[in-house]
């Protein structure tokens, strides 16, 4: 089944092109990209919240055999990084000079990247990846 891209892009614009997630208003939960309902106090009220990008890694791992459309990126470091606030999200990582140098704890920086592109339809998506901060 052919993706959707212009309505995954519009469904997903502000936490792709923005870093807008949320907060829940009630229990100061962050999310991003952003939920309708707290997971953990169940409340509606939650506001948006622009995520500075600001991060370190917790994982990371390389791929080397990426899916299709993809080959471009080869190898791909790819992973798990915490936001300042405290959220977990998983990120493809960029600007990787030295892989010897990631480690966990290893502070990173979102940066706007291209991520694919859809070859039938010449759709270009970008969005967020992360990069290693090398102090």
């Amino acid at each position: 089944m052919p993706r959707n891209l212009v309505a995954e892009n519009w469904r997903l614009e502000r936490a792709r092109y923005a870093m807008v997630g949320n907060r829940c208003t009630d229990c100061g939960a962050y999310y991003f990209p952003g939920k309708a309902i707290c997971i953990k106090c169940s409340s509606r009220e939650l506001s948006d919240y622009v995520f500075n990008g600001e991060g370190t890694i917790v994982e990371w791992t390389k791929i080397h055999e990426p899916a299709t459309g993809f080959e471009m990126f080869t190898p791909i470091y790819y992973g798990i990084i915490e936001l300042q606030e405290g959220v977990r999200t998983s990120v493809q990582f960029t600007s990787i000079t030295d892989e010897s140098k990631l480690k966990p704890g290893m502070k990173t920086k979102m940066v706007f990247r291209k991520l694919f592109s859809d070859g039938d339809q010449g759709i270009v998506t970008y969005g967020f990846k992360a990069a290693p901060v090398f102090e």
